[in-house]
């Protein structure tokens, strides 16, 4: 995995060439504009404990909740393997993404945009593709936790020991086999479905115009890029 240093200064490069340094400024925007708790709660599965939230830790084999997530300080730690940071370092270190890419996401999460200056094509396409894996990812999840589609699922994994906060923990998703369930839900949340073909997770019907979910019936984990 990159360095944070290596990557903030591919982020910082990043920055430069659309449009004059980083600043200070924007980046306290970006942060005061996403919640810590609020964006790893998308993630992850918190509990509130005391003025903090808990969770296990993505980032190494937790094997109870070490993960804490403190609102007031807008900072994240995990008290076993010493990860911590802000909310900008969780989504690059989560997502595996330059610092740059993480701003990006966050200030599109939030509806802002920097004045004068815009994103490459490049940047730009990578993370409407991070979004719409992550939409996607965060579908087949709730679908295993809470759809009937997913009720023969949820024995095959509870038979081999996945439950409750493993299921969690990895974002473990289901994805059902009628094959245009993910179509339907984009289609009715506005998600581009061209993204999501280039993403992988749907393709074009060949017979007729149109779509047709890619994964059909199996149990799937949480990825990043």
């Amino acid at each position: 995995m990159m360095s944070p240093s290596a990557s903030f200064g591919r982020g910082l490069g990043w920055l430069l060439r659309i449009g004059g340094p980083l600043t200070d400024e924007w980046v306290k925007q970006v942060k005061e504009a996403n919640d810590i708790v609020d964006v790893v709660g998308g993630y992850l599965a918190l509990r509130p404990a005391g003025p903090t939230f808990k969770s296990l830790c993505p980032f190494h084999d937790d094997s109870r909740p070490s993960f804490d997530v403190d609102p007031r300080r807008q900072r994240y730690r995990c008290w076993a393997c010493g990860k911590y940071g802000d909310v900008i370092s969780f989504v690059q270190e989560h997502d595996r993404v330059s610092f740059a890419e993480a701003l990006e996401l966050l200030a599109r999460r939030a509806g802002i945009t920097r004045e004068n200056s815009e994103p490459t094509p490049q940047s730009r396409d990578r993370a409407l593709m991070l979004e719409a894996a992550r939409w996607a990812a965060g579908q087949f999840h709730q679908c295993l936790l809470d759809s009937d589609l997913a009720a023969q699922a949820r024995e095959y994994l509870g038979r081999r020991g996945l439950l409750g906060e493993t299921v969690r923990r990895y974002g473990i998703g289901y994805a059902p086999a009628s094959g245009q369930w993910l179509v339907r839900l984009a289609e009715a949340e506005g998600v581009n479905l061209d993204i999501l073909e280039r993403v992988g997770l749907i393709a074009r019907r060949n017979e007729r115009p149109g779509f047709y979910d890619r994964f059909r019936d199996p149990s799937s984990f949480r990825f990043t890029t």
